[in-house]
């Protein structure tokens, strides 16, 4: 899958500002930062997405997501940070290649996400939590 811009970076035929790597994962300095610091995990096989990948290769990745977020706060002072992940096309997912961001946030840096909210009924309140879990 060297389509991909990650999977290519995984296999080491393009280069990357790397900061952590584990026989299955990759870390890395997003090229398009939205503040100082910004970095990419991704896992170093091809996965579009969090469906595809197995259970046990997502703890790796979510262990290594995890030790990226300790090394800001240790190393940086940065206790503040957003961990996203988007998924399918309409999500906004642009590379289609597994990857959580990791994003250093300070008051007033203007990188807020607003959301529209719903507001779903009691009833539908209760489907959605039987749908999910049966």
């Amino acid at each position: 899958m060297e389509d991909y811009i990650f999977c290519r970076i995984a296999v080491g035929t393009s280069g990357c500002w790397k900061m952590w790597e584990t026989s299955q994962t990759i870390a890395f300095l997003d090229i398009n930062p939205v503040s100082r610091y910004h970095t990419l995990v991704i896992p170093k096989k091809h996965y579009a997405n969090i469906f595809d990948i197995p259970d046990d290769e997502l703890r790796e990745v979510a262990s290594a997501v995890g030790e990226i977020a300790k090394r800001f706060k240790e190393k940086l002072g940065v206790s503040h940070k957003q961990i996203l992940s988007n998924n399918g096309r309409e999500a906004q997912q642009e590379v289609l290649h597994l990857h959580f961001h990791l994003i250093p946030r300070s008051s007033g840096d203007g990188n807020n996400l607003r959301w529209k909210t719903i507001r779903p009924s009691r009833e539908e309140f209760e489907e959605m939590a039987s749908i999910l879990n049966t």
